[in-house]
């Protein structure tokens, strides 16, 4: 009998799944113009180690957090950390980057090397946690010079 795809979601990740699914995840939300960083050997024993008791949403809350927080091409370990606190470092390095991209979303994006759609959901789970998101503005067309 064959499994809904809701079903095969909600189940409790398998620790040797995890890494394959995490890197699944970075290529899906992995602008197509940047390179998509690489997972560091202890980042994947972080994920390998975790007990994800949560679903694929929890892997992917966490995937979604590290590629704004890494630096560079690999993410590492502490990119993955699945505390409050790292909740909270994402936060700031998003809105940093909105402001210094004067709230154009597209900029914002590039400059932390994810996809608008990725930046957008991290934005939406923010504004569910009653933060305030400044408003977008609209990109400049190149087109058109002052």
């Amino acid at each position: 009998m064959a499994q809904s795809a809701d079903a095969i979601i909600e189940t409790p990740l398998d620790r040797h799944a995890v890494v394959p699914a995490a890197v699944s995840l970075i290529r899906r939300h992995c602008d197509s113009q940047y390179k998509v960083p690489r997972l560091s050997l202890a980042a994947r024993l972080s994920l390998s180690a975790h007990s994800w008791t949560g679903s694929m949403d929890e892997l992917d809350h966490c995937v979604r957090q590290a590629l704004v927080l890494c630096n560079g091409a690999v993410i590492q370990a502490e990119d993955l950390r699945l505390e409050q606190a790292n909740a909270q470092r994402v936060q700031s390095v998003v809105m940093r980057s909105i402001r210094a991209a004067n709230g154009v979303r597209s900029v914002a994006a590039k400059n932390l090397g994810i996809s608008t759609r990725t930046l957008r959901e991290q934005l939406a789970g923010m504004r569910a946690q009653g933060l305030p998101i400044p408003e977008s503005a609209p990109a400049r067309s190149e087109l058109y010079h002052d």
